[in-house]
């Protein structure tokens, strides 16, 4: 992971020299022309470099991800007007960066890899050395693709970049004796408890494929009006429709109950990108409260069966939110045992490898991480405090063996350590992170203390977000990780209020207005409040403060929706006595 990090960055940056420093946008609400095509032209770099790294995948995945993000009425867009200087920071987050990025590889699929690449030329050759706006790049690509009617190109593109949020896609084939159709409309995708405004409309690239028997059949066109009937170049009924062909469409999806289950029996057959689409668009329609809590859970198999890691492990967000906050203590035993029995087969066939690709380094790393701290299983638990002791030299010498144990599981058997072995363990990884200036060595370390939902271990660790022995970059490691346990959530968040002075001393002014979103991980209507009245009073003095807390408030009140939601409609649906 540290790896990929590394390539990505670098990749990012040497795209400046075309997408900055070549070109440059006028003004800082075209700051994507830098960073939406940087990130995009990294996953192109890095994908022809490393193919069997799946960068295009991960930038498929990032797109996906941060459509939770851009579910929040309070999302900003990807051409973001800066009318004072606290608006910049808030223009360098998920929005343009994956959102950009994700946007920008939907319009590479819908004109053809060598069509936008010859755009992209054009717009370089015109404007080498010069200032440019959105309109000037829109206009370079569509006048480089003469074969797209140019104004339904500059209407999709804008549409994309000067509104938030996304598109929900609700698609339906119909088999008539006219053949094949597609009825397809669109609406702003929101959750359920959103106060947003659903009549949204975008100009979407839309393409379908068809499955039959084996067979693909696929094609695209504008969706420009609220809903639209398509006929399907298909002779006979297919079996299962996927609305986004490629997985590089930039929108939700949705399918009547019979076409979902239709298209998860073809789940297998699916590139990785389009089960990325899949597994999202299924966490939207749970979210949205179009899917049940049992039809999404019984469309979870399917999923964790991937040979992917961004798509098999996608569930766990959902089926974690679920556990904690929705479950009854019996039921989450239950979800635990639901998460080994779909994970393990898929672990246990990659222990068979005698060595492994860095891809599926990763992907044992995440299925250990999952089934030991999500799933609590008990052998894999063993098998990481054994190798956290290996690593540590616990109740032994007590010195560090880094080739005692594969660096992709370190972390995680430090997690595991600190929750087996408590105290002692926890002051060893004092003792270590004090004499250590590896950077990364002294990160896991603090994060692992800061993890134990130990009462004594927890206050000591929160007691050190002010000490001098800490640099000021790290004492978000201790916030983040309190705030990952539910144990710690209230105490850490009354630590912060009690010494908010202190704390925003010790960070940075561009990243003051984070703070708030250190807190996304509350579940109530309450401790929205709290978060807002006491942010409220300084809010408008840190840089990008306003639309983090705007975010942080509104992902709160969300969840605190989807509960009484889902729990609603089970009592509703439960059978009588």
């Amino acid at each position: 992971n540290q790896k990929r990090g590394f390539f990505t960055t670098h990749a990012h940056e040497l795209a400046h020299q075309w997408f900055g420093n070549l070109v440059t946008p006028q003004w800082w609400d075209d700051i994507w022309l830098n960073e939406s095509f940087a990130t995009w032209n990294a996953s192109i770099i890095l994908d022809r470099l490393f193919p069997d790294q799946k960068y295009r995948n991960a930038l498929q995945n990032s797109a996906s991800a941060v459509m939770r993000n851009d579910s929040l009425a309070s999302a900003r867009q990807i051409r973001e007007p800066i009318e004072r200087h606290e608006d910049i920071g808030s223009a360098f987050n998920g929005i343009t960066y994956q959102k950009g990025g994700g946007v920008l590889s939907m319009f590479e699929a819908f004109l053809g890899r060598d069509n936008f690449r010859d755009g992209i030329r054009h717009y370089m050759k015109t404007f080498a050395f010069g200032n440019t706006t959105a309109a000037d790049f829109i206009g370079a690509i569509a006048d480089a693709n003469p074969q797209v009617n140019g104004e339904d190109l500059r209407a999709a593109f804008s549409s994309y970049i000067e509104q938030p949020g996304l598109p929900v896609i609700h698609s339906e084939f119909q088999c008539t004796g006219d053949g094949v159709k597609l009825k397809a409309s669109q609406q702003r995708y929101l959750p359920v408890g959103s106060e947003g405004d659903k009549v949204q409309t975008w100009v979407v690239p839309v393409c379908v494929s068809t499955m039959n028997t084996g067979q693909t059949s696929s094609q695209c066109f504008l969706l420009k009006d609220q809903s639209q009937t398509v006929a399907l170049n298909v002779e006979r009924c297919p079996d299962s429709l996927l609305p986004n062909y490629g997985g590089t469409s930039y929108y939700r999806w949705s399918l009547p109950a019979t076409q979902w289950q239709s298209l998860l029996g073809s789940f297998d057959q699916l590139g990785i990108s389009e089960q990325i689409s899949v597994a999202n668009s299924l966490s939207a329609a749970l979210n949205d409260g179009t899917m049940s809590l049992q039809d999404y859970l019984k469309a979870v198999p399917a999923i964790t069966r991937s040979q992917s890691w961004r798509v098999a492990i996608a569930p766990r967000t959902d089926v974690y939110k679920i556990k904690e906050f929705l479950a009854a203590p019996t039921e989450q035993q239950a979800l635990e045992n639901k998460l080994q029995q779909w994970i393990r087969p898929t672990l246990d066939a990659l222990n068979k490898f005698d060595t492994l690709r860095p891809d599926q380094q990763q992907f044992r790393m995440l299925l250990m991480s999952t089934l030991a701290l999500g799933a609590d299983d008990p052998e894999i638990r063993k098998q990481l405090a054994d190798s956290a002791v290996a690593y540590t030299g616990f109740g032994g010498d007590e010195q560090l063996h880094p080739d005692a144990i594969d660096p992709n599981i370190r972390y995680i058997a430090l997690l595991v350590g600190i929750d087996e072995f408590g105290k002692p363990f926890s002051d060893l990884l004092w003792r270590y992170f004090k004499s250590n200036e590896n950077a990364l060595t002294r990160q896991f370390m603090l994060s692992a203390m800061a993890w134990s939902t130990d009462p004594i271990i927890a206050q000591q660790v929160r007691g050190l977000i002010l000490s001098p022995e800490l640099k000021d970059n790290e004492i978000r490691n201790i916030i983040y990780n309190q705030m990952d346990r539910q144990e710690n959530r209230q105490a850490i968040w009354d630590w912060t209020r009690n010494n908010m002075d202190a704390l925003m001393e010790r960070i940075p002014s561009w990243r003051k207005g984070g703070v708030p979103g250190f807190f996304n991980g509350f579940c109530s209507r309450q401790q929205a409040s709290d978060i807002e009245a006491t942010f409220a009073p300084i809010i408008e003095t840190l840089e990008s403060g306003p639309r983090t807390l705007a975010n942080t408030l509104e992902t709160i009140r969300l969840c605190a929706s989807f509960v009484e939601f889902h729990s609603k409609s089970r009592k509703d649906s439960a059978p009588g006595p």
